[in-house]
């Protein structure tokens, strides 16, 4: 009888802990989601605007270190009025150009598609992002190597443990994504 009660406390403190966790993830709060015990945590937030604007829900997670003396790049996966876009926020500004990325061990690849966004110098898309995220979901590790317009090369090394809970909170926002699985 006793052994019982311990599991009836222990379940009713999970499931406490989730409903909590889950109402603070409401819209425009971020909701940190971890990966494992060794790597960054990807933050979610979106916002539900009127219904002339265009909903957003962004995934982030920050690089393991700064880089070019500046903060911490970022990754972002980001679905807004249900297009979807992948990108890095390098927090530096960049010359576009001699972008490269290394998948886990494998050798670092010219990454030619990535390009200078319209309005921000610092953020680098990529124009296909589903296939950027079909490739980071099979990966442990991203090493992306930028050039700032200033200086040598920097190398963002991210951490993509969570990568498929992240896509899967994704794929309810962006119908483009459901077929990545």
């Amino acid at each position: 009888m006793r052994s019982h009660w311990w599991w009836f406390v222990l379940s009713a403190i999970v499931g406490l802990t989730c409903s909590a966790s889950a109402q603070r993830g409401g819209a425009g709060n971020p909701v940190k989601t971890p990966g494992s015990g060794l790597t960054g945590m990807w933050a979610i937030s979106g916002t539900s605007l009127d219904a002339s604007a265009r909903p957003t829900l962004m995934a982030r997670l920050s690089a393991d270190d700064s880089v070019a003396g500046a903060d911490r790049p970022e990754l972002v996966l980001r679905c807004r009025g249900q297009v979807f876009d992948a990108y890095v926020d390098t927090k530096v500004v960049t010359s576009g150009v001699g972008n490269r990325v290394q998948w886990d061990d494998a050798p670092a690849q010219p990454y030619p598609v990535w390009s200078e966004s319209d309005s921000d110098a610092e953020t680098l898309f990529t124009v296909e992002p589903e296939q950027f995220v079909r490739r980071a979901i099979k990966a442990r590790r991203l090493r992306f190597e930028f050039k700032p317009t200033h200086g040598a090369p920097a190398v963002a090394s991210f951490r993509l443990a969570g990568m498929s809970g992240v896509v899967l909170r994704l794929q309810q926002a962006c119908p483009t994504l459901v077929a990545l699985h």
